[in-house]
């Protein structure tokens, strides 16, 4: 549907859109599919829960993972802007931000 060895993003959303009328879309992942998506400029809101919990284990994953040097790191080129900010009953913050290009 959307590429022949490896999924074409872009292309998928463009055909979701113009197949079913498909215009927003929640998408959940690791690090490295949230990374992908985020590179190729695909991601315009992050919507994230912090829980009141503590994990410090080495490697844990990030949210955002690209591979790449420090040049490429995706703060370099992209800005979060918060939008919202709701601390609910158990002590979890949700969190809201807009994704936009940086400068």
């Amino acid at each position: 549907m959307a590429g022949e060895h490896a999924v074409d993003f872009p292309l998928a959303l463009r055909k979701l859109k113009a197949l079913f009328g498909i215009e927003r879309l929640l998408i959940e992942g690791g690090g490295r599919i949230n990374g992908s998506r985020v590179k190729a400029g695909l991601i315009d809101e992050v919507s994230l829960l912090l829980a009141p919990a503590i994990d410090g284990a080495s490697g844990t994953p990030a949210l955002f993972d690209v591979d790449g040097a420090d040049g490429d790191s995706m703060g370099a080129r992209l800005r979060l802007s918060r939008t919202a900010c709701k601390p609910l009953a158990d002590g979890t913050v949700w969190l809201r931000y807009r994704v936009a290009p940086a400068g």
